[in-house]
């Protein structure tokens, strides 16, 4: 037993190669999705629960089961310094192992809408730096001189933007019948 945990150490730092296909056996459930064991690895792989089928799913255990056997392929290792092995089952058969998309175009597929999601959460971009230049066309600040909408006819006027105080604004709000009707009361 001991020269089996010696010929398992050089194997802990080894991850299975990028869109690999390995029957595994699942370890552990979570709400998230299912943790397998790789054959000849060290780390087990997670299937996140939106890569357990096609379909959504919306409990895990009724699905997967512990100690089952399932037919895996290997979609990400994370980072360098954080290896994490993400596995799919989705376009692999359950029965055959075999992989229906070969070319991973699903998967990148899957991958852009996830960052296209990953994106609304991102903070808006910061334009200070566009915001400090000054336009050479029409002496502006916060634009350049090819963004600038001003036509060869404006550049001879100025305009100024001019806040309305509630007060200045047209009163579209009371119509112009009652105000009539008021001032006939008064009579």
């Amino acid at each position: 037993s001991h020269c089996s945990i010696m010929h398992r150490k050089p194997q802990s730092n080894r991850l299975p190669e990028l869109y690999s296909i390995h029957r595994g056996v699942i370890t552990a459930i979570m709400e998230y999705g299912a943790f397998v064991e790789l054959p000849g690895y060290d780390k087990h792989g997670l299937i996140h629960i939106s890569h357990i089928s096609d379909n959504r799913v919306g409990d895990v255990r009724e699905v997967l089961i512990e100690r089952g056997i399932v037919w895996v392929k290997v979609i990400s290792l994370g980072e360098k310094d954080d290896p994490k092995i993400s596995l799919s089952m989705k376009t692999i058969n359950q029965t055959t192992g075999k992989d229906s998309d070969p070319t991973h175009i699903e998967l990148s597929e899957s991958a852009r809408k996830k960052k296209k999601f990953d994106d609304w959460n991102k903070p808006p971009i910061e334009l200070d730096a566009v915001l400090n230049v000054v336009c050479t066309k029409c002496e502006t600040k916060g634009h350049l001189a090819k963004d600038c909408f001003t036509s060869a006819l404006d550049l001879g006027k100025k305009y100024a933007l001019v806040a309305f105080d509630d007060d200045d604004a047209p009163a579209a709000a009371a119509p112009v019948k009652e105000k009539s009707h008021k001032h006939k009361h008064k009579h």
